[in-house]
């Protein structure tokens, strides 16, 4: 069983909506898996979407944001990097737009759904923190991306790279990152990143930053949680489900996409 979610495509107009609120906030022209799945319990989407509308235009995450982007541009993706190489210009400068929205999102995703994770917990929302500015910074809207295939819809052994590929980050049942899926634009780079990424988990060096990442989050976490606007109390019969879910996302599959993310930008810039 596929790990549930409601695609933009099959979104109905309330999700839909609320989608739009999203990519709006973020600048970005996709709704992250994470923010998907919530669309799967009723009133979830709704309640971290109004939560988070003072937060997400706000320097402090803006500023926080950037400070995600400062892992160390370590040419730690060889192999992905030679593949890229063989792109056409424009097709490398399509894929550094894919990612630069990906790590826009993951940036953003790690530092919010860490404050939201807490104020599901019972974190104080108000006074735990310091004031915001009350000027809001609105990210530039980046450009559109390729449609998201399925995984479904992938040829056999795509699919297989992609699950092996999904397979590197634990505990995120049978969820797979929408980079890997938005890759298939380029299958020729598959194989190459899971290589890099095989080497990069088994000595440890990615779950080393991916740990410090976290922890960074976790710092800002109180100076967001006194921006957060929850409109009402949390649906409680969701309330376990949803901690569990950011749980697995914001500590740790965000991060690593974030690190991951961060490489593949740097290895990109090389090849120009």
């Amino acid at each position: 069983m596929g790990f549930p979610e409601i695609r933009e495509a099959d979104a109905p107009p309330e999700i839909a909506d609320l989608y739009s609120r999203l990519r709006e906030a973020f600048g970005i022209p996709l709704v992250n898996l994470i923010w998907r799945h919530a669309a799967t319990m009723p009133g979830v989407l709704t309640w971290l979407v109004e939560a988070a509308a003072g937060v997400v235009a706000s320097q402090v995450l803006s500023r926080a944001r950037l400070a995600l982007l400062t892992v160390p541009p370590i040419e730690h993706l060889p192999t992905f990097a030679d593949a890229a190489c063989e792109l056409p210009l424009e097709e490398r400068a399509r894929l550094r737009t894919l990612v630069e929205v990906y790590n826009r999102g993951n940036t953003t995703n790690l530092l919010l759904l860490t404050a939201l994770r807490r104020a599901i917990s019972g974190e104080a929302i108000i006074g735990g923190g310091l004031s915001l500015p009350a000027a809001p910074v609105r990210a530039p809207q980046l450009p559109s991306l390729p449609a998201l295939p399925s995984l479904e819809s992938l040829p056999v052994e795509m699919a297989r790279i992609v699950r092996g590929l999904a397979a590197h980050h634990e505990g995120i049942a049978d969820a797979i990152p929408s980079l890997y899926l938005h890759l298939m634009a380029w299958p020729d780079l598959l194989a190459p990143l899971s290589r890099d990424l095989t080497s990069l988990f088994d000595d440890g060096q990615l779950v080393a930053i991916r740990d410090r990442l976290i922890r960074y989050a976790e710092e800002t976490a109180p100076l967001l949680l006194p921006a957060m606007t929850p409109p009402g109390s949390f649906p409680a019969e969701y309330r376990e489900e949803t901690l569990s879910a950011l749980q697995a996302f914001a500590g740790g599959l965000i991060a690593e996409m974030t690190v991951i993310g961060t490489w593949m930008a740097a290895a990109l810039d090389q090849t120009r």
